[in-house]
């Protein structure tokens, strides 16, 4: 045994048997405290792009297409050629499935990536970059901001078929690109959103077939309880790209005939294939309330599981599968009987939804206790069809959004329930109508059972109310709207896409709007930038913003600060210019040894404004490339301006009553004496650089100079102005602008 471990053993037996009571309690807290979800961003059947588009589908009980719908891509063409001879067979069975619309286009100018790259990159990858980009603005963050944090990556998907059409294509040796390596391999799927990212941290790409997305979120939970990261992406994909994996799913008797999935249903008769992607955020919950991060639900516990003692790969086995629940509700210490709901594995089958039921009611004391409270149950892939792989993603998003809105959506086909499940023996019910939770405390279960016997499960939890936030400011206070693309469609498309989102929404303030799109978003090449006032001043500004607009005016490589030589008059005592001038003003000792009205506390008044005008622009990062002081200590100010002196310095010679001498030049600044006032200007800076000169009675001046130097492309701190980055609220994320990446030599001809 190492020093070191024997040292850490003594240290124990030193402890008396309250402060091992004590340590061993803190351990376990750790091991079992909450990972907040605090964002997820979505890519599913049916054109849902969003977690509200899921939770209105489940809710609202639909279905979406999928018996007689056809896999095409942008132009219309179909993903495969059914008229080949050895395709022609498939064509019917082809015709049934839930796909995704227009896989091929691709934004990779966004991500930074050459168009050679974005071609030979399997489709799953393009769709995880996209997908995970909403998800963290629906988290409120920034790549910026993540280049700071420890973030682990964790990523299931399978079958990599995007590669196999060229080789059935038998396209020319000197048509390959080395693209096509990184891009058709499955580790590639983590290593790549981490490179495009810039974060550090854990990454990893995992197959546990359909299970693969609880899984990932397995991982990621042991990973922030270990504190191996402090924010964890955790996604899953699944696009059906090879026609033959299908026929090899039929040749199996697992799809089903009339293109739906019935799961739990007296119709059930197998599955309908289905594509999508699901990406969620997560951190610690303690995390999450010191941040003031909005909550979908906290995941409890977690476990995952394979069953050896079965007869076959891809035999489901009763028996694992309630030692996954089991070890998951182990992991949350959490009793079976306070989980209310729980979203099922079930795709369609008949014998699998019979042994999960009987699993399940087991595993949830429910079986065993006739008293015991129902447990409801339900599959969002009678909404959405099999998305294999990425199920896992849409059924952990239905369940946090159940747990977040206190209800219970109703299963579709919940009205048609299996005859063969003992229903009411078990203590199990479909629900046939949305549902208010059933209890205060709002716990719930979700499966994914993978082909191959590797079995998840997550035990997730409502959260706690949020505490109502602090208004950031007041109807009538000037606040800032600012809005970025990569391109100056996606700025436009991206001020539409918010634009229908707040007109359709009650619940905003025009400054947590303003402070969201500030604080929660990257800042881009092109950009939008405009003071508003009130909701109505915000909804008009992105009016004008969805059409054609000509591009703002570079405001110029600098600025030319003018400083009054007087005190003002009064300053508004909610800016943060109040604050800094306040903390000067007793740095100068102007009020104990100068009568209020006095000449020398005007002055120093002056001087106290100056300075904190001086420290907000360099808190905001804006460089002053020239500066005109009036006043009679204007040059010791000007001094600080090119950076000989420091603010306290200015100070600290105006309490010692030092002369204000007009200090020589410093390295790379000119000082110019005009009358009353004294400029000083950067060397080989333009001569016309944009004027500022503030007023101490309102925002406006500084809002409008903010607008100007955001849009001039300027690396903006915003807290400067805003104070520390308070509540912000779920807004839409960027639009991306997709161009086709799909060679025809991927095309299955």
């Amino acid at each position: 045994m190492s020093d070191a471990r024997l040292s850490y053993v003594d240290y124990l037996e030193s402890l008396s048997k309250k402060q091992l009571m004590v340590m061993l309690a803190r351990a376990r807290q750790e091991e079992t405290q909450g990972i907040g979800v605090i964002g997820m961003g979505c890519r599913l059947p049916g054109d849902i792009d969003t977690p509200a588009a899921l939770w209105e589908l489940v809710r609202e009980g639909r279905q979406v297409p999928t018996a007689g719908m056809q896999a095409t891509d942008s132009l219309g063409q179909p993903r495969w050629n059914l008229r080949a001879p050895d395709l022609a067979p498939l064509a019917e069975l082809l015709s049934s499935g839930a796909y995704l619309k227009n896989i091929d286009l691709f934004d990779a100018d966004y991500f930074g990536l050459s168009d050679d790259e974005a071609r030979h990159m399997d489709p799953q990858q393009r769709l995880l970059l996209e997908v995970t980009l909403q998800a963290l603005a629906d988290a409120n963050l920034s790549r910026a901001s993540l280049r700071h944090q420890r973030v682990g990556i964790y990523i299931g998907t399978g079958f990599m078929e995007y590669g196999s059409a060229p080789l059935r294509n038998r396209m020319p040796a000197q048509q390959a690109s080395a693209h096509m390596l990184q891009g058709n391999t499955l580790s590639a799927a983590s290593g790549r959103l981490g490179l495009i990212l810039g974060v550090n941290g854990p990454a990893m790409t995992l197959d546990t077939a359909s299970s693969s997305a609880l899984s990932a979120v397995h991982l990621a939970m042991q990973a922030l309880r270990r504190g191996d990261c402090d924010i964890a992406l955790v996604g899953s994909c699944h696009l059906l790209l090879a026609p033959f994996t299908t026929h090899l799913l039929e040749r199996g008797g697992a799809l089903s005939p009339t293109g739906e999935s019935r799961p739990f249903s007296a119709r059930a008769d197998g599955h309908v294939r289905g594509e999508g992607c699901g990406v969620f955020v997560l951190k610690r919950h303690k995390d999450c309330l010191r941040h003031h991060d909005a909550v979908y639900g906290l995941l409890r516990g977690s476990a995952v599981h394979q069953h050896g003692d079965r007869l076959a790969l891809s035999v489901a086995s009763a028996a694992g599968q309630k030692e996954v629940i089991q070890l998951a509700l182990r992991n949350a210490d959490i009793d079976p009987l306070d989980v209310q709901y729980v979203e099922a594995q079930a795709n369609g089958s008949q014998l699998g939804g019979a042994v999960e039921a009987e699993a399940m009611a087991q595993a949830y004391g429910r079986a065993q206790d006739t008293q015991a409270p129902p447990l409801y149950t339900g599959s969002c892939k009678a909404n959405l069809g099999y998305l294999e792989v990425a199920s896992g993603a849409p059924a952990l998003m239905k369940t946090l959004l159940a747990l977040s809105h206190g209800e219970i959506p109703p299963h579709r086909g919940a009205q048609d329930p299996d005859p063969r499940i003992p229903w009411h023996d078990l203590r199990l019910r479909l629900p046939t109508q949305a549902l208010p939770w059933p209890t205060p405390r709002r716990l719930a279960g979700v499966s994914g059972f993978g082909m191959n016997g590797i079995n998840a499960h997550v035990v997730a939890e409502s959260a706690p109310p949020p505490t109502p936030p602090t208004p950031s400011g007041t109807a009538d206070t000037a606040t800032l709207l600012v809005l970025s693309a990569h391109n100056e469609r996606a700025l436009r498309a991206t001020a539409q896409r918010l634009l229908t989102d707040l007109q359709g929404r009650a619940d905003w303030q025009a400054h947590t709007v303003c402070r969201t799109l500030m604080e929660g978003r990257d800042h881009l090449k092109f950009r939008f930038a405009q003071p508003a006032q009130g909701r109505d001043e915000v909804l008009q500004a992105l009016q004008r913003m969805t059409g054609p607009r000509a591009l703002p005016t570079p405001a110029g490589a600098g600025l030319h600060l003018s400083l009054p030589g007087t005190a003002p008059a009064s300053v508004a005592s909610s800016t943060p210019l109040w604050t800094q001038m306040q903390s000067h003003a007793q740095a100068l000792a102007i009020a104990a040894d100068a009568p209020p009205q006095s000449q020398d506390a005007t002055h120093a008044s002056a001087l106290a404004w100056s300075l904190a005008c001086l420290d907000m622009l360099d808190g905001l990062g804006i460089t002053l490339h020239a500066c005109s002081a009036g006043g009679p200590y204007r040059h010791t100010l000007l001094q600080r301006v090119c950076g000989k002196l420091t603010s306290a310095q200015v100070c600290e010679r105006w309490r010692e009553r030092l002369p204000d001498d007009l200090a020589p030049p410093s390295a790379g600044w000119q000082i110019k004496v005009t009358g009353p006032h004294t400029t000083a200007r950067r060397q080989g800076a333009e001569q016309t650089p944009t004027h500022f000169t503030p007023t101490p009675h309102d925002d406006a001046p500084w809002t409008e100079l903010l607008a100007a130097r955001y849009e001039a492309g300027d690396t903006l701190q915003w807290s400067a102005w805003w104070g520390p980055r308070g509540p912000l609220m779920r807004l839409p994320g960027p639009v991306l602008t997709g161009r086709r990446h799909w060679p025809e030599a991927f095309r299955w001809s």
